[in-house]
């Protein structure tokens, strides 16, 4: 194994820091949050990148990364903070983890739950270049009063346009998390997006 950083510098104070970043990215979509604590992790991860990893995966939870986060030091990060199982298959991940939005497959791949277990969808943890400087988008449902606009910079029209059509699905779809710096911005499956 690689030098492996160390995640959380206070991993108590700084894992219920970040549960509650998460928890409040979900109860109020499109606002963007910042964790208040610092995380180490390796690079290209932003801290709230890692801090979502250290966050929310463990041991029973089947990661998928794209190309350029799959690198020893980081395939070594996340075996030693969180146990996590790692598939080279982008449709059966319960997480997927983009550093490069770009590159990004399509939605429509990722695994959306069923109509009994919607639960069973894919979580992407997507970093972006800037959670402020991309084009307007217009979100609204619950958790949102009347609209908000996020602009989210780095992202395809097709992620949208391939996000749309999963939103038809519902109960079934998928949760996004936007990360840049030590922010977050989350996208549930129960939000409209109009872009």
């Amino acid at each position: 194994m690689s030098d492996i950083h160390s995640g959380f510098r206070d991993p108590v104070l700084d894992s219920q820091d970040a549960f509650r970043t998460v928890l409040s990215c979900n109860a109020y979509p499109g606002r963007t949050f910042t964790l208040s604590r610092s995380v180490d992790g390796p690079s290209p991860f932003c801290i709230a990148t890692a801090a979502l990893c250290l966050t929310l995966l463990d041991f029973e939870t089947l990661v998928w990364l794209e190309d350029e986060v799959r690198t020893d030091k980081i395939v070594d990060w996340l075996t030693f903070h969180c146990g996590s199982p790692l598939t080279k298959d982008h449709r059966e991940a319960q997480f997927a983890i983009v550093a490069n939005a770009q590159s990004i497959p399509s939605l429509l791949e990722f695994r959306t739950g069923e109509i009994e277990s919607p639960e069973l969808s894919s979580t992407l943890i997507v970093q972006v270049p800037s959670l402020v400087d991309g084009p307007v988008t217009r979100w609204s449902g619950p958790g949102i009063r009347d609209s908000i606009c996020p602009r989210i910079g780095g992202l395809s029209a097709q992620l949208w346009l391939d996000r749309e059509m999963t939103r038809e699905l519902y109960p079934r779809g998928l949760d996004v998390f936007f990360t840049s710096g030590s922010s977050i911005v989350g996208l549930p499956r129960t939000t409209n997006v109009e872009f």
